[in-house]
């Protein structure tokens, strides 16, 4: 198909004409509200700082965005919310008007409402509230939210402001000025435990009077502050519509009052026609044009969803509270961000809005490396200038690295690039399991939990700072760069510098960690003390991987893909483990994990870990299968509805998943300037970039049947490669794509991987085949290793020998292995072992459950206890009664015993309300002998409180607790333990009412007599 260029409007122009529709009119808020996709319908602005939205829930996981489709009644409109997340948050300073009667109750104020009666768009809200007849329409600026509210003839009109509402409030604050604006400030605890927030009211009707409350009680006063304030500001009789401008800060309330003046002199109607200007501009950045209007609606709300977050943080002074909690002032080039949820964006937002908005992504990178400056560290998962560290690794590595690839970096100067990697650097080595993970070639599980997911995930993170190290020593030589492995985020004492050759070396061979985890199946499977863990299911969900199994971690080497396919066995190998993820008949076993949605076999688009695995099959030039798939996934698992995601949002991942995936191209390996090819979904895609250029993408034939790209060309030269470089598109490009309804054959070549193979692999650390520490009497040691032509190993301290055939030890021992391949050895793999000889059996009445059921049978009797971390493993685990049954062997004598229990109540793991003890000569016939029943106690021994709302913020850390049972000294062979589960989980709790966990890690009896003999 022949193209024409044209400027920008008029390419807009024509891709609407004919259809009379405004970009806009495509764009669904309401998708995502249902279902689990955790989005909000409200008013706001592309990646502004206030987003005003109607709130239906106070807590609950269905409730992180504050509004649910499914819910009939709204609490109000609350200011600040998050888009898609598995963590509740925001939801700062609610306003809810009234007619004729008010109450400061939320159980009395809140209203009831339809759907029918409600109205989403971009940049818009309404709706009517049943209770008091009164219209609520919402729009916004960067800045400030408009409200507007239309009144019916009669009654009292005004409007409640509530500082309790949602989380916890640790201070409040609201006062009344002379020209009728309302100030304040509150202060909450929930995944933030501190975030601070200022606010600005101005109300466009004269106010008649504001009755204050503190604790509930009314005031009478000007200003009040505490923990619960409200006010009911009341206006003017005959009011029949009020404007009401909102705007927020971080800093301070003159900072909210600056703010606020940017929409001093906008009406409503004003500044809902910027608002919707603005979404036009921004959406326009992409112009889609086809005969699938529900591909456009999906596409363009997709894009909406992208560009809600992350939020803008600087307020218009340029002042915002940085990670130390000082205020600081921007350079005035830049803003500063808030809100990165980087495990999920970083694979496919972020590099979109690098190709789409270079400005904006210039500003991320300032803003990481402000919070770098005044946290020790980059950002793993921000909110509000408060690190979460929710989620896993450091990648604000790969959005640096894409931003480089694109250019952005060169904006910078030297000085600051540098303190870019040193930053990078310093948190690769932040905690003490970065740095084992760095030492040992792969993080073992009784280090961390989420073992192999981190392993993946750093080895990755670890090759986009190679590359960047690479690339400055490009730039400049061979200059020494800052490198410091404290944990320690202030005084950073041990920081050395090092030449740029040796970090890119160190990096490079850390990025291929990921093959010490690999196991002989091809799966990645978690590894403790020297071995991997048995028994192994990939379909487990369990804690050694992030919200996922091995089946949706075991193609995660997006950077390495060619060793990868080698390790796995060549490409034949590689396509049928990939085969085998998207059409196993396996079920998920393990921990029930709701994030584990949209499967197809074993792949879970409805989270982030497997995103990347469709498009695998065009580097095995396989890429009909890619196409496939991808057309598959677009077509079933996105929907304009409202339930119309089939999982999270995310802030904008889910949906940029779908809007790369319909232009036809994606970024499997974010940071590589490659975007591999898939199936575009539009007959055009006209995407305009910053510079001026445009992208115009044609395919010809496209049709739902014709999915599969039978040819395609680059500005007329036809192409074979999977992928699509950067450097290629980054001034513009004409890419012409020929679809077809039949697979197109060997039309792509296989990937070569000609720049990974420049490096010198990894060689792969031998492994036990078992990995349990201590053992009974002997054990026989198994070594073996992935692809090596030999192995070594000593004990203790002795010397090193070959390994040929198994060998046995008898007594406790330190084993070290290695491999070699070649002239090259892989890092010492290390086991412990303790010998003891068991004196105990335990059998189980009730079976722990498969996740936590640490070392089987001898895991309550091994002498081993857990520690606070449960996720490393040590502990069994029940949602019942414990009950088992010990054998001591023979008739023996003791005086009590001791559980070691856990309390983890964030984890859902609760202390045992009783523990009872039963003793037997025979193991039929069982006695009383002793019962603990104040062990349930602790709580409300502990300060819990009695708020469900309150629930995340009850002072009790992760406890190692030993109970005991103490009675007489008794004669006996079998032992009958039941410790009663606490059962539903208390009203103070987020899941008050579900059912608790009961964690034990061991048994111990108190003056046991000895065994004469062992049977």
């Amino acid at each position: 198909m022949k193209r024409t260029f044209l400027p920008l409007v008029a390419l807009i122009v024509f891709a609407l004409s004919g259809c009379n529709h405004s970009i806009t009119s495509y764009v669904n808020p309401m998708v995502g509200t249902g279902g689990h996709g955790h989005t909000y319908p409200g008013a706001i602005v592309p990646f502004g700082m206030i987003q005003p939205s109607p709130d239906t829930r106070l807590n609950g996981w269905d409730g992180c965005s504050g509004y649910h489709y499914s819910d009939d009644t709204l609490y109000g409109f609350s200011h600040t919310h998050l888009s898609g997340t598995g963590c509740e948050d925001y939801g700062d300073v609610l306003l809810m008007p009234f007619s004729d009667s008010v109450s400061i109750d939320r159980n009395q104020y809140r209203s009831s409402f339809s759907h029918r009666r409600e109205q989403a768009k971009a940049g818009y809200y309404s709706v009517i509230l049943d209770n008091s007849r009164v219209l609520v329409e919402l729009t916004a600026t960067e800045r400030t939210a408009l409200h507007r509210y239309t009144y019916p003839y009669s009654g009292t009109k005004g409007f409640l402001i509530d500082l309790t509402h949602r989380d916890k409030t640790l201070s409040s604050g609201i006062r009344l000025h002379e020209d009728g604006t309302l100030t304040g400030w509150r202060f909450s605890s929930a995944w933030n435990p501190e975030q601070k927030l200022f606010f600005a009211i101005n109300p466009s009707a004269e106010v008649d009077h504001v009755v204050f409350y503190k604790d509930d009680q009314p005031v009478e006063a000007t200003a009040i502050d505490g923990e619960n304030c409200k006010a009911v500001v009341y206006l003017k009789e005959g009011c029949k519509e009020a404007e009401l401008q909102v705007a927020i800060s971080a800093v301070d309330e003159q900072g909210a009052l600056l703010n606020l003046a940017t929409s001093k002199d906008l009406s409503f109607e004003e500044a809902h026609k910027q608002a919707n200007a603005m979404w036009e501009s921004e959406l326009g950045k992409i112009v889609v044009k086809g005969k699938d209007r529900k591909a456009k609606k999906n596409f363009y709300t997709a894009l909406y969803h992208c560009m809600t977050s992350p939020y803008l943080y600087s307020d218009v002074d340029g002042r915002y509270r940085a990670m130390n909690d000082s205020i600081l002032t921007t350079d005035g080039k830049h803003n500063i961000y808030t809100v990165f949820s980087l495990w999920d964006t970083y694979r496919t937002l972020h590099p979109l809005l690098t190709l789409i908005d270079r400005k904006r992504t210039e500003d991320f990178i300032y803003t990481f490396a402000q919070q770098y400056a005044t946290g020790g560290e980059l950002t793993m998962w921000e909110l509000a200038s408060h690190e979460t560290h929710c989620m896993i690794g450091y990648h604000a590595c790969p959005v640096i690295l894409e931003a480089m690839n694109a250019g952005i970096i060169d904006n910078f100067d030297q000085a600051f690039q540098e303190q870019l990697l040193e930053a990078m650097m310093a948190t690769s080595n932040r905690t003490e399991a970065h740095q084992s993970y760095a030492s040992m070639g792969y993080l073992s599980s009784e280090i961390d939990n989420e073992s192999v997911s981190k392993t993946l995930e750093y080895s990755y993170d670890d090759w986009c700072i190679a590359q960047y190290a690479s690339w400055l020593m490009n730039k400049y030589g061979q200059l020494p760069v800052a490198d410091s492995t404290t944990s320690d985020t202030t005084a950073m004492a041990s920081t050395s510098h090092h030449p740029l050759s040796q970090i890119v070396d160190t990096y490079t061979r850390r990025s291929q960690s990921w093959r010490n985890i690999m196991d002989e199946n091809g799966f990645m499977h978690p590894r403790r003390n020297g071995g991997f863990t048995t028994p192994f299911s990939p379909a487990e969900v369990n804690n050694h991987f992030t919200e996922a199994n091995s089946w949706q971690y075991s193609t995660y080497v997006v950077h390495d893909l060619f060793n990868y396919f080698n390790l796995l066995g060549g490409n034949e190998k590689a396509e049928q483990m990939i085969d085998s993820l998207f059409h196993t008949t396996a079920s998920l076993e393990g921990r029930d994990q709701a994030d584990i949605t949209g499967l197809i076999g074993q792949y879970a688009h409805g989270n982030e870990p497997s995103h990347h695995a469709a498009y695998l099959y065009a580097y095995l030039g396989k890429q009909d299968k890619t196409a496939k798939l991808v057309r598959q996934i677009c077509n079933e698992l996105y929907t304009p509805n409202p339930d119309g995601l089939c999982g999270n949002e995310d802030c904008g991942q889910m949906s940029a998943w779908y809007v790369m995936s319909a232009m036809g191209f994606y970024p499997v390996c974010p940071g590589s300037g490659e975007y591999v090819i898939g199936s575009p979904l539009f007959e055009e895609v006209d995407i305009h970039l910053e510079n001026g250029a445009t992208i115009l993408i044609d395919c010809d034939h496209q049709s739902q049947k014709n999915c599969y790209v039978q040819s395609y060309s680059v500005n007329g030269v036809g192409c074979t490669a999977p992928y699509l470089p950067y450097r290629t598109l980054a001034d513009g490009a004409q890419i012409h794509f020929k679809m077809g309804s039949k697979p197109s054959g060997a039309l792509y070549e296989a990937f070569d991987g000609s720049t990974e193979k420049e490096q010198q692999p990894l060689v792969t650390m031998p492994y036990f085949s078992r990995w349990e520490q201590r053992f009974d009497g002997s054990a026989t040691i198994d070594l073996k290793s992935l692809r090596a032509d030999s192995i070594f190993y000593r004990i203790n301290d002795g010397e090193w020998m070959r390994y040929t055939e198994p060998f046995t030890i008898q007594s406790d021992a330190t084993l070290m292995a290695y491999a070699v391949k070649g002239t090259t050895r892989s890092n010492t793999t290390i086991q412990h072992l303790t010998r003891f000889v068991a004196d105990k059996k335990l059998s189980y009445i009730t079976q722990p459950a498969d996740q936590y059921r640490d070392s089987g049978e001898e895991g309550l009797i091994d002498r081993m206890r857990g520690e606070e971390n449960y996720r490393i493993g040590g502990w069994q685990g029940w949602q019942t009664d414990m009950k088992v049954v010990v054998d001591l062997m023979a008739e023996r004598s003791f005086s009590g015993l001791s559980l070691s229990l856990l309390s983890d109540c964030h984890s859902w793991i609760f202390l045992p309300s009783a523990i009872t003890v039963e003793v037997s000569s025979d193991g039929t016939n069982y006695s009383p002998y002793a019962t603990n029943n104040t062990i349930g106690n602790y709580y409300s021994n502990n300060g819990a409180p009695d708020d469900a709302i309150n629930g995340w913020n009850y002072k009790l850390d992760p406890l190692v607790v030993t109970a005991d049972v103490n009675g007489p000294s008794v004669h006996a062979r079998y032992v009958r333990i039941t410790a009663t589960n606490y059962g539903a989980m208390p009203k103070w709790h987020i899941s008050a009412g579900e059912q608790a966990w009961l964690f034990c890690s061991e048994i111990d009896f108190k003056d046991l007599s000895a065994l004469d003999r062992l049977p």
